[in-house]
């Protein structure tokens, strides 16, 4: 049996492997950066604390949130009318070349 036809396999399982292998690299350099109490917009809810903003008052999933952000996953679409298409087009191919 002729082994060419799995080489492309092989190329693709050993560029998966690389990218997976970079990407737990670069989790570990995260984590490393932003312990796990420094891993929201803010590291403690109570910081916000004044005399016109009582923390304790907020829903406890919004006090989740702001302390411990990396926890979600956010998905962001974007739709734009025909008409703005054809300036975003105009803009990335004649403006931002001057960049």
């Amino acid at each position: 049996m002729d082994p060419a036809p799995s080489l492309p396999y092989a190329a693709n399982a050993a560029a998966s492997a690389r990218e997976s292998t970079s990407a737990s690299r670069a989790m570990k350099i995260f984590k490393s950066m932003f312990p796990p109490r420094r891993r929201g917009l803010i590291p403690d809810f109570n910081a916000l604390r004044g005399p016109g903003f009582n923390p304790d008052a907020i829903h406890p999933a919004i006090r989740h949130f702001y302390e411990r952000a990396v926890a979600y996953h956010l998905e962001v679409w974007t739709e734009v009318v025909l008409l703005g298409r054809f300036f975003l087009w105009l803009l990335a191919e004649f403006i931002s070349r001057f960049a």
